[in-house]
């Protein structure tokens, strides 16, 4: 038992940036898990064993192949269940290429040091120390003082989110949103910019965001509408005809954005009338999402 958790720390302490560094999370429960699987592989890879052995006899074949199974399955469903007592926060780290190369010299300072005892190696491990810790402060400090505004590109579908420091706001989203599309855009931007905490809603479709004002159309424009100067304008309702001559004629905004829920056939139109009458238009199906800092 304590060669395997002694393994597993070993490997870990190796693995563990990596991991950090690619999927963004760190498993908390790592040695219980590695010592579950140093015991039901063990049992499952003897029964394995068994089953070629007696692959002649059918019958004893396909209880051992049964056994073998459901210890496979049930391993599978309790590591997975594991992962549920992860601590969400362990779900959104995040490491440059610069604090990953420098984690390992701390680590490789440290191991030099405990195993051939020079000092220099301790000094190094203690300085890259410092150095990790002087980037990772300075990437909270980035964190807390953000403000930006996204509208993301995401396929068939428009979210629109504010971001304020470590904190998330939805100013629209489509109830269409799937998980996996979730996981696969808004994940990954979350962590990265260390705001996976999600606060209240915000519902105003104008929008004051330092000096710009933005404003989120969620459905077409009656003719009768009258001038309002804006900044930016999110379009972000389903439309065959979107008329972004009267939308400059009313809000002479700087640039118009089309969030990704539109065809590609209507976003291919707006940006041939774009061209045509001069008007500024970001497609984020085609240009990528749109994001805007308030600083």
């Amino acid at each position: 038992l304590w060669q395997t958790i002694a393994a597993s720390i070993a490997a870990e302490i190796l693995v563990a940036p990596l991991i950090i560094y690619y999927f963004h999370l760190f498993p908390l429960l790592f040695i219980i898990s590695n010592v579950l699987a140093f015991l039901f592989m063990g049992i499952v890879l003897v029964l394995g064993m068994l089953v070629v052995v007696f692959s002649g006899i059918s019958s004893i074949a396909s209880a051992l192949a049964a056994v073998t199974t459901f210890i496979a399955v049930h391993f599978n469903a309790l590591v997975y269940k594991l992962q549920t007592f992860n601590p969400t926060p362990f779900h959104f780290l995040s490491l440059s290429v610069i604090e990953l190369l420098i984690l390992y010299c701390c680590i490789a300072g440290l191991v030099v040091f405990l195993l051939k005892k020079r000092k220099n190696a301790l000094f190094l491990s203690i300085a890259s120390c410092c150095i990790l810790l002087c980037l990772l402060c300075t990437d909270e400090w980035a964190a807390l003082h953000q403000s930006r505004l996204v509208v993301y590109n995401i396929n068939h579908t428009a979210q629109v989110e504010l971001i304020r420091g470590k904190y998330y706001s939805i100013l629209h989203t489509d109830t269409v949103i799937t998980q996996d599309k979730k996981d696969y855009t808004l994940k990954p931007a979350h962590t990265a910019w260390h705001a996976w905490q999600q606060s209240p809603a915000i519902n105003n479709e104008i929008l004051s965001f330092g000096k710009y004002k933005v404003l989120l159309l969620n459905e077409d424009l009656p003719y009768t509408s009258r001038p309002f100067p804006v900044d930016y304008i999110i379009i972000n309702y389903k439309s065959n005809n979107i008329n972004l001559e009267q939308l400059q004629h009313i809000f002479s905004p700087k640039l118009i954005i089309l969030a990704a829920n539109n065809s590609r056939k209507t976003i291919e139109k707006c940006l041939d009338a774009a061209t045509m009458s001069h008007i500024q238009v970001h497609a984020v199906s085609d240009k990528g999402a749109f994001i805007l800092d308030e600083f």
